[in-house]
């Protein structure tokens, strides 16, 4: 693939320029495009190039949510985060999880991208031993369950896979 030898570059370079310039939504967009279209799984080439520059990827992203001003800057870095073309269980025991586990909590209080959160977080279930998931979520437990329960509270159409998630949880 053409793509292949350029990629981290790419990506380099998009999380560079994106820290430069005033507005970096371009920048974003450039590497949202670029990882859904990685995460499809038919690109398997492309996501073992990425494998690894995505801790530093990962906190890249989240350096930038921490200093965003604007809600929907902060909405779309919480996305890239969520759709960067890995599999949860190549970053065990990475400390990259506890990036995306806070990205799910901070989602899952943002309407807007609430599913993707939820969707995010059923995955990590899934495919986590509950060992790993444990050790990942300590630090984050009372807030991931107070936005859980938020979400139940407010009754939005999420309910049923809220309940899921907690069902799941619970062993």
């Amino acid at each position: 693939m053409v793509l292949q030898q350029h990629l981290s570059n790419i990506i380099y370079k998009c999380l560079k320029y994106a820290s430069e310039a005033l507005d970096p939504k371009n920048y974003f967009e450039v590497l949202r495009i670029l990882f859904l279209n990685m995460s499809g799984g038919k690109f398997e080439l492309l996501q073992k190039e990425v494998l690894p520059i995505l801790p530093v990827t990962l906190e890249t992203l989240h350096r930038f949510y921490c200093q965003s001003s604007s809600k929907a800057s902060s909405n779309q870095i919480t996305f890239l985060i969520f759709s960067a073309p890995i599999r949860y269980t190549t970053l065990v025991p990475d400390p990259s999880l506890s990036i995306i586990v806070q990205a799910v909590i901070r989602s899952l209080r943002a309407p807007e991208i609430e599913s993707h959160g939820l969707r995010s977080l059923e995955l990590l279930v899934d495919n986590l031993t509950p060992e790993f998931l444990d050790q990942i979520l300590i630090g984050h437990k009372g807030d991931l369950m107070f936005s859980l329960w938020q979400l139940l509270r407010s009754r939005t159409t999420s309910g049923a896979h809220v309940v899921r998630i907690f069902g799941k949880l619970s062993g």
